[in-house]
């Protein structure tokens, strides 16, 4: 599944934030609250994250919740099947066996992200260290490249190697020093690197234990109450944020830059205590902080910033206590002490440029009724009218052939009345038509020649009102909506079948749409009802369905 999030922000009205600047950098960006008031369990946010099904997941104060860009299933110490250790939430990973890390006060969950239920942690393996780690305090949670997942808990550092399956085999550990606490952790190249009261350490492994080295002599305590709050690799860059503020490694160099921060001076950080850092997918370097959010100009080596709106006739961030960052492409979530989360989203344009002049063959006074366009993998246009017939396009020569209806013809297209086309992976062309059947051409040869198929003269295909086409790749074959229920078209065969569902539900008189997902099942709305069919099911027997019935009236809330 992929969000529809950017449809929502739209459809919510987010405008572009006024600036004088007319580039600055956020000025480019719309803007959209997420709140309690939509469903979040807190306004409190401590973490986000994107999962690979393309969920967004929140971390707040008072439980978890995953959003699927309209509504929030939580995740919590009171919730009967999605029950968590702990509600104060601080963070989340996910591994390679798609299961979510979620650390929080009580200790460490995992949710199996196929299903959305607890894992057990003797999935991990049965080992005391293992419970005595699920049961501390964890603030943070990472994997780096190679697998290893990464713990930062209120005493300790864990490194976790699992194998394929997702089990433990090694474990590694790293007692902080009584006056020390592990504040921050990040992958840098050639390993592990992390704010160790107030140093940066690489830790490496030794043993059974975790050991840390000094990670470079340029890097020093800026004072002694110097804490490292987060920390970002940046190609040769390493980023350092601090209570103190923000700081840039130079590795070639082995220099260390401080940033200032103002809240009038152009140039400067918004404030001095930094708490996150991201880096978007064009290179842009984000940073939060608790008066507002901050991007990094590399030409210029300045920050530029924006902070809460006031006028209410603006929209821009709803809080500037930012606690945290993620980035999705070129999207910002920023995850707020008060505001929930705020998404900042780009304007998605699309820009139109006009074909040439299609020299249509109409009646005298008729104009064009565009019913369909494709394209075909030498990427000329398709392009199905009603009444018009089929025109064939190359954009770049804007060379246009007509194929129309020829009376008494076995080889022209059945009708001028397209109503859709479908081309399939054998690179077959199927224009079907409302109320005169199916004409499939064979692009793989020169010769322009259809091939008709009709009802009355093809076993098979009872209705020549085809309104939907979409190709099956489990069955080889092609399904047509019709409006008398479901056809199926056997390639190998060459043969056509309608396919009918229990005698209970096969009351609909029409099909109005096809898709085919990416799990293989066959999504079909009808005059009553939607159909989901498991298409592993139909190529079993070609006769018996698995599928899903959803049908809803407008009083069913």
């Amino acid at each position: 599944m992929r969000l529809l999030l950017l449809t929502l922000c739209i459809l919510l009205g987010g405008n572009n934030l006024r600036l004088e600047a007319k580039k600055h950098f956020f000025s480019n960006y719309n803007f959209c609250h997420i709140t309690e008031e939509a469903g979040l369990p807190n306004n409190s946010v401590t973490a986000v994250m994107k999962d690979s099904f393309g969920y967004i997941w929140v971390a707040t104060q008072d439980g978890l919740a995953r959003y699927d860009g309209y509504r929030f299933l939580s995740y919590g110490v009171k919730e009967p099947f999605y029950r968590l250790k702990g509600n104060y939430v601080y963070t989340l990973c996910e591994d390679r066996q798609k299961r979510l890390w979620v650390g929080s006060e009580a200790g460490l969950d995992l949710i199996d992200l196929r299903t959305g239920l607890s894992v057990p942690a003797a999935d991990l393996g049965a080992t005391s260290e293992l419970s005595t780690l699920f049961n501390s305090f964890v603030r943070s949670v990472i994997q780096t490249t190679d697998g290893n997942i990464w713990v930062v808990t209120d005493k300790m550092l864990w490194c976790l190697e699992l194998d394929r399956s997702g089990v433990v085999t090694n474990c590694y550990q790293m007692q902080a020093e009584a006056d020390e606490s592990v504040s921050a952790i990040a992958e840098i190249e050639g390993g592990v690197c992390a704010g160790v009261g107030n140093c940066i350490y690489r830790i490496v492994k030794e043993g059974d234990k975790l050991r840390k080295q000094q990670l470079s002599d340029a890097i020093v305590p800026f004072s002694d109450d110097w804490r490292i709050s987060c920390l970002q690799a940046d190609g040769d860059f390493l980023w350092i944020g601090s209570n103190r503020g923000l700081f840039r490694y130079y590795r070639q160099t082995k220099t260390m830059k401080r940033y200032r921060y103002s809240s009038h001076r152009e140039g400067m950080l918004s404030q001095a205590y930094i708490t996150d850092m991201k880096l978007t997918s064009d290179g842009s370097l984000v940073v939060s902080t608790f008066n507002g959010l901050n991007v990094y100009d590399r030409e210029s080596d300045t920050f530029s910033f924006i902070r809460r709106v006031e006028n209410s006739e603006e929209r821009g961030l709803n809080s500037n206590i930012i606690v945290c960052l993620f980035t999705d492409g070129q999207d910002i979530w920023a995850g707020t002490q008060d505001g929930g989360v705020n998404l900042l989203y780009l304007s998605r344009r699309l820009e139109v440029s006009r074909l040439g002049d299609i020299p249509w063959k109409l009646s005298p006074g008729r104009t064009p009724q565009i019913s369909a366009v494709t394209e075909d993998k030498n990427g000329n246009l398709w392009i199905g009218t009603i009444e018009g017939g089929l025109y064939q396009m190359n954009p770049e020569t804007e060379v246009v052939r007509h194929y129309a209806f020829v009376p008494q013809n076995r080889l022209s297209i059945l009708s001028n009345n397209i109503n859709g086309i479908l081309i399939d992976s054998d690179n077959h062309l199927w224009a079907y038509t409302w109320g005169a059947g199916i004409s499939e051409l064979d692009l793989n040869k020169s010769q322009s020649v259809f091939h008709q198929h009709s009802n009355g003269e093809v076993p098979g295909l009872e209705d020549d009102f085809i309104m939907s086409a979409v190709e099956d790749p489990v069955n080889k074959g092609i399904w047509f909506a019709t409006t008398h229920g479901l056809l199926f078209y056997d390639k190998a065969q060459g043969r056509f079948s309608r396919i009918t569902l229990d005698v209970d539900v096969n009351e609909f008189e029409s099909v109005g749409t096809l898709c085919v997902d990416r799990k293989n099942r066959l999504w079909f709305g009808t005059s009553e009802g939607l159909f989901i069919i498991d298409l592993f099911s139909f190529a079993r027997s070609r006769r018996h369905l698995n599928y899903i019935y959803l049908r809803y009236k407008l009083d069913d809330k």
